[in-house]
């Protein structure tokens, strides 16, 4: 903190008339660093607590390709690949759930650490798994449609 004509200047470029209000400003600027930097550790904690959705520890900090089962727009699962660079990102939780951002230029990709799969094989069979699911589907809708079509006589 500086003294500037009668006026006193924090840290973070703010100006007060008296020092007492610059001291407690002060003391709010230290107390939100000291924040931030408690909130940093504690994600970092969380995420290392978390595995995948095939059990293995997500790696905090490792530049990584995950594997991510979803549903597509046209109906059939399909595997998509999430890549996390190790950098360049943010945690955040939803209902117990840890969900990593990571920032792509303007683009953002989010996924929650307990739907990506680390190998591969292991995104494969899952996939496989959802697409037969999404496949019996698919023919029980199409064997009621046939029956409402042959029930008009046409």
């Amino acid at each position: 903190m500086k003294e500037l004509t009668e006026k006193y200047q924090c840290s973070d470029g703010r100006r007060f008339t008296n020092k007492p209000d610059a001291a407690r400003h002060e003391k709010l600027i230290k107390a939100k660093e000291d924040y931030d930097m408690a909130l940093r550790a504690y994600n970092i904690a969380l995420v290392q607590s978390r595995n995948t959705a095939d059990g293995k520890p997500f790696e905090l900090g490792v530049w990584k390709t995950y594997y991510y089962v979803r549903q597509s727009a046209y109906g059939m699962p399909h595997l998509f690949e999430v890549p996390y660079l190790g950098y360049n990102f943010d945690v955040c939780t939803e209902n117990d759930e840890v969900k990593i951002i990571v920032h792509e230029g303007e683009r953002r990709i989010s996924f929650r650490i307990s739907e990506v799969y680390a190998d591969k094989t292991e995104a494969e069979r899952a996939l496989l798994a959802d697409q037969k699911e999404a496949l019996k589907h698919y023919q029980e809708e199409m064997g009621k449609l046939e029956e409402r079509v042959k029930g008009d006589g046409k």
